[in-house]
């Protein structure tokens, strides 16, 4: 009877703790096909920023700009650093004390204005592409919202990407910007060509020309 007993116990133990983990499997994979379709419906995009910035017209006409504004000055000192030092490699045992000195204050001066030009430079550059980077942040809104996209993140920041998703956007992306600038540079030249038609029409009116 003892062994009949225990038998059932054991049984109904059994069926209890088979029915506990089907329903607790049943709830793990309800859960994992509710998290996968969550993923699923998550559209993500990736930017090259660099790739779209190097391909930009308004950002090679910022750098060429800083460009001619600072590097001749940059390489004309340059030049001179080079061509004072060789001089005081070659000739400094044998110069008096007074042109030693002379020529390496000239050396030390070269290179403080060589570094003053250089931040100056990047400085210039950095201001000129503030309105680029928000130009570039705008672009993006609009075409996240446009096309129904939950995230975008640059490359950069990819730590990992599984291969064969088609998540690049980059060449969308530089499409938009080069648009949307363009756009904003046709703007500013009408409104520009309108003040100087304005002033034009200002000056060559009775009233002007009384005074």
């Amino acid at each position: 009877m003892k062994k009949t007993s225990l038998v059932i116990t054991t049984l109904l133990l059994s069926i209890t703790l088979s029915t506990a983990f089907a329903k607790d499997t049943s709830t793990h994979k309800t859960n994992q096909t509710s998290t996968t379709a969550a993923e699923k419906q998550l559209k993500i995009g990736i930017v090259d920023v660099q790739a779209v910035l190097a391909d930009s017209p308004a950002v090679k006409k910022i750098k060429s700009d800083v460009n001619s504004q600072y590097q001749p000055k940059i390489d004309q000192i340059k030049q001179s650093l080079q061509t004072n030092e060789e001089k005081l490699k070659k000739d400094g045992i044998t110069m008096k004390a007074a042109d030693k000195a002379a020529l390496e204050e000239k050396i030390k001066a070269d290179y403080q204005q060589g570094m003053e030009l250089s931040q100056e430079s990047n400085q210039v550059l950095q201001n000129k592409m503030t309105p680029i980077f928000q130009q570039l942040q705008q672009t993006v809104n609009a075409f996240a919202k446009k096309h129904h996209y939950d995230i975008i993140i640059p490359k950069s920041s990819l730590l990992f990407e599984r291969e064969g998703l088609e998540n690049d956007i980059t060449s969308q992306i530089s499409d938009a910007f080069n648009a949307a600038d363009k756009e904003a540079s046709t703007k500013t030249n009408d409104d520009t060509l309108k003040n100087a038609a304005a002033d034009d029409k200002g000056l060559s009116s009775p009233q002007a020309e009384k005074k």
